[in-house]
């Protein structure tokens, strides 16, 4: 290889590799040789060719162009970087438009959680989620952006319509409640009085009662002279005509209760001796007795007189106390059977009412809202007869006068206790007739301005000792409080 090493005319053999490195590491910096100047064509030398024999000039032996490596500056072994991408577009980019829809969709959604008012806030988050789901179901997420804030306004409203739907039936109902209803006031009506109370719809003779799907057609058809009952008492019976108009099955006493009043207080019901009323038609559960719809039926009620002479004032009175089917009737013969005479309800005579010198001496009884319900007194505690097992008893006298706008009875407003030695004694009910005792008093009704006297009998296990009565209202305020002593019988 000498041979073709170095030459006198300065060229270098392409096959002058012995100064050449035996091998290149991996890790080599391979740099580029310095240019040598291109001799002048002159001085160009040409060679002869081994195999041909002909002249050969190197000048025309083409020359690689020199390879030129970026240094490696990273160590032996360790990985190189990937090459940087492209960043994500981002919203500020993006050239689609968002959709008007959308935004309007949850803007509506944001105003019904704050706007006042439960319609108002129902109506507002029902059109955002209207809108909202058409525009997430109708646009085009090549064109338009605002798929997702649809979706989230109508997730949001329908969040807010299952808060306020609930609020609005209750509200509803309550509106609708005949307890609270409220009274609207034409132009004309500015001179009553704000706290007037609701004044009940009255039907003379014949009415409908209807609550939801119930409905009783009523017609008070007659009134008779009764037998008399088992403590001789004389008895009037009354008849009702009822139809269910409704689509379900009822009674009387789903809808309604059946009284009659001499004087404002309602009569009490009489006991017979075997089956002498039932030959007049009488059941002693005509208030509870089913009527299939379409159905009809003849109700018969008795009830023990107080007076011969007073009318009778029959009413058909609604739970609600607002619907009042009424009739009146005289007093005629004591011979079961007789009809008694019907009479306008306007010729019917006012009940007897408290006087206001009686009222100053009672003690008020409030309702829940502190309007007067009653006023109510105790006028003495005296000594009862024993009882078939031999018990003493006590039997304590109230005068009270309902203050209210609707019939009730004084265990409606208050609940009566006794005690014996500070010591709450039962209460018991005495079977024989006794003068002055009137059985389950304090659950008799009476109109309103009128009242009565009600008695209460107490099991003792003897008659001294000492005694305390007590009347609690129904918010558990103690109305009366009195130290009784025992008095004997008159």
């Amino acid at each position: 290889m000498a041979l073709f090493r170095h030459h006198t005319n300065d060229s270098q053999s392409p096959f002058d590799v012995d100064d050449a490195p035996a091998y290149v590491a991996l890790n080599a910096d391979i740099v580029p040789d310095e240019e040598e100047p291109t001799p002048p064509a002159s001085r160009r030398r040409t060679g002869v060719s081994p195999r041909t024999g002909r002249p050969l000039r190197l000048a025309s032996v083409p020359q690689p162009a020199p390879r030129t490596l970026a240094p490696n500056t990273a160590k032996a072994g360790t990985r190189q970087s990937r090459p940087a991408t492209k960043s994500r577009t981002t919203d500020d980019d993006d050239p689609r438009p968002i959709s008007g829809a959308a935004v309007a969709a949850l803007l509506l959604m944001i105003v019904s959680f704050f706007i006042p008012g439960t319609i108002p806030a129902i109506v507002t988050a029902a059109l955002g989620a209207t809108i909202g789901l058409v525009t997430a179901i109708r646009i085009e997420p090549a064109l338009r952006r605002g798929r997702a804030m649809a979706l989230i306004a109508v997730v949001c409203s329908v969040l807010i319509l299952f808060d306020h739907v609930p609020m609005l039936m209750l509200e509803y109902r309550i509106r609708t409640m005949d307890v609270d209803a409220v009274i609207s006031r034409s132009a004309t009506d500015d001179d009553r009085s704000q706290n007037e109370e609701p004044q009940p719809s009255v039907f003379e003779d014949s009415g409908t009662l209807t609550d939801e799907d119930e409905s009783l057609e009523l017609a008070i058809t007659r009134a008779f002279a009764g037998p008399h009952d088992e403590d001789g008492e004389r008895t009037v019976f009354v008849c009702v005509d009822a139809r269910n108009t409704g689509s379900v099955t009822t009674s009387l006493s789903q809808l309604a209760t059946a009284d009659v009043y001499q004087n404002g207080v309602a009569l009490p019901h009489p006991i017979f001796d075997g089956s002498q009323a039932e030959s007049w038609g009488y059941e002693g559960n005509a208030h509870g007795m089913e009527i299939l719809p379409d159905g009809t039926a003849t109700l018969t009620f008795a009830f023990v007189l107080r007076d011969e002479t007073t009318p009778v004032d029959v009413r058909l009175t609604a739970h609600d106390d607002m619907t009042i089917i009424e009739s009146g009737f005289t007093i005629g013969a004591d011979t079961a059977g007789t009809d008694l005479t019907r009479m306008p309800v306007a010729d019917l005579p006012e009940p007897e009412r408290t006087a206001q010198a009686e009222l100053s001496q009672m003690h008020t009884v409030e309702s829940y809202d502190g309007k007067p319900r009653a006023a109510v007194r105790v006028t003495g505690l005296r000594r009862g007869p024993d009882r078939y097992d031999g018990a003493h008893t006590v039997i304590a006298s109230f005068d009270w006068s309902n203050q209210s706008q609707v019939p009730i009875s004084l265990t409606d407003c208050c609940e009566m206790k006794a005690f014996r030695n500070g010591v709450e004694i039962q209460r018991t009910a005495l079977v024989d007739p006794v003068e002055g005792y009137e059985q389950s008093s304090d659950q008799i009704d009476v109109l309103p301005g009128s009242g009565m006297t009600v008695t209460v009998a107490y099991e003792v296990p003897s008659w001294d000792g000492d005694y305390t009565v007590q009347l609690t209202q129904i918010n558990d305020a103690s109305v009366v409080h009195d130290e009784m002593a025992v008095t004997d019988p008159q």
